[in-house]
């Protein structure tokens, strides 16, 4: 896990996390289990893998249809 995301957690761990990544083969879901373990009190809200060419205006996109 990114430093800066523990970090992140530390200050707000009853934050809403909305999970995504980026990439061509790789799952999701292992990171969502690693990142529900160290924010358990977070509220979860699902997560997203997109292609590795996904654009800005689809993350973009998603992000406001999960707001």
């Amino acid at each position: 896990m990114p430093a800066a995301l523990r970090w992140s957690m530390t200050l707000s761990p009853s934050c809403v996390i909305l999970c995504f990544c980026t990439s061509g083969s790789s799952p999701i879901s292992g990171s969502i289990d690693e990142l529900h373990a160290a924010a358990p009190e977070a509220e979860w809200d699902g997560g997203r893998r997109f292609a590795s060419n996904a654009s800005q205006q689809e993350i973009d996109a998603w992000v406001e249809e999960v707001r």
